[in-house]
């Protein structure tokens, strides 16, 4: 646990920080990169410090799992928006969907889910351009009954 007069320093500096959406290894980071400065025990580990600003601080746990069952775990200082949480889960994503037309005001029913897609990388053009023959195919109903 960091000493009593290390903890205004620290909140100070989560404060001060415009980011307020970290990973555990941004935490580490942080924490590395100021134990001396902040005067930590040297016994202090960076699993201590992370439990010390879960237990004494504006620092949360979010845990978030998403459509796809991944787990996304962050840690938030202070209250935040969970539509800017749920951007910060991926970089280069944007809200979508019923989340994109609701904070367009195009609907009145805030949707239960967040929608939030993440920009494509280019794709390779086809190696082929379709023939007719593969249209129709592709047009062509199909017949589904199972017996």
């Amino acid at each position: 646990m960091p000493p009593d007069n290390a903890y205004s320093p620290i909140t100070r500096y989560f404060d001060a920080r415009q980011s307020k959406i970290y990973t555990q290894y941004d935490i580490i980071s942080i924490f590395k990169l100021n134990r001396t400065k902040w005067k930590l025990v040297d016994n202090a580990t960076a699993q201590t410090f992370i439990a010390f600003l879960l237990q004494k601080t504006k620092l949360q746990r979010v845990t978030t799992i998403t459509s796809l069952h991944s787990r996304y775990t962050r840690y938030v200082w202070g209250d935040l928006s969970p539509y800017i949480f749920a951007l910060a889960i991926r970089s280069n994503s944007y809200l979508s969907h019923a989340t994109a037309v609701f904070l367009h005001g195009l609907i009145d029913e805030e949707p239960n889910d967040i929608y939030v897609n993440q920009e494509q990388s280019q794709k390779p053009p086809p190696s082929m351009a379709p023939t007719q023959e593969t249209i129709d195919l592709a047009c062509e109903p199909q017949d589904w009954n199972v017996r």
